[in-house]
């Protein structure tokens, strides 16, 4: 595992800029689905990103179970989005792994790209399941679904401050129904032993 460097990110996050470009020209590009394509971009710039900053390794040293955990565990934790985003991951960095090994950036990309592909059930599976949700993408999913934009900041605002008001007042319906509890159970004790009180 190399030591993250913001240099070396700043370098990569050109060069993943770059490759994404060249790769767009390509006929590994032009093979995917229309419905591939529209999440490539984001795809691969957040998997280069995820793959230095959570396992140290670039490109050329993307190890198989590094690949894997990086799409089944951080992808899901991290990434909001909609499910045709999830059920793009594997066939856009299949495809794109094959791009790379032909710029020579990468070896022998066959043994990554069957896995990841062998993987796409269940890397769609775990991007979907909350339990493998990190926090920030827990609020960010939750305002998708009650129709908000999260890429607009006023909607994500009124979002936040809706969300936070929700736990506000559950915390004190909480609150009210432990008080009520008690007492309930202070009345039964006094009713079966009114000398004790």
């Amino acid at each position: 595992m190399e030591e993250y460097s913001e240099e070396i990110a700043e370098k990569l996050k050109k060069d993943s800029i770059k490759w994404i470009n060249e790769f767009f020209k390509t006929e590994h590009f032009k093979k995917l689905k229309e419905k591939h394509k529209e999440h490539a971009g984001f795809i691969i710039d957040t998997f280069i990103e995820f793959m230095y900053n959570y396992y140290g390794q670039l490109p050329q040293d993307w190890r198989k179970e590094d690949v894997i955990d990086c799409l089944l565990f951080t992808f899901p934790r991290k990434v909001s989005a909609q499910k045709e985003c999830y059920e793009s991951i594997s066939y856009v960095l299949a495809s794109f792994l094959n791009f790379l090994s032909e710029k020579k950036i990468i070896k022998k990309p066959e043994e990554l790209s069957k896995s990841i592909l062998l993987s796409h059930s269940k890397i769609v599976k775990n991007c979907l399941n909350p339990k493998y949700w990190g926090p920030a993408k827990t609020i960010v999913m939750q305002a998708m679904e009650a129709g908000f934009d999260p890429t607009d900041k006023k909607q994500m605002e009124e979002f936040i401050f809706l969300y936070n008001l929700s736990l506000t007042q559950e915390y004190f319906k909480d609150k009210k129904e432990k008080i009520k509890r008690k007492q309930r159970k202070q009345r039964k004790q006094r009713n079966k032993n009114p000398t004790l009180f």
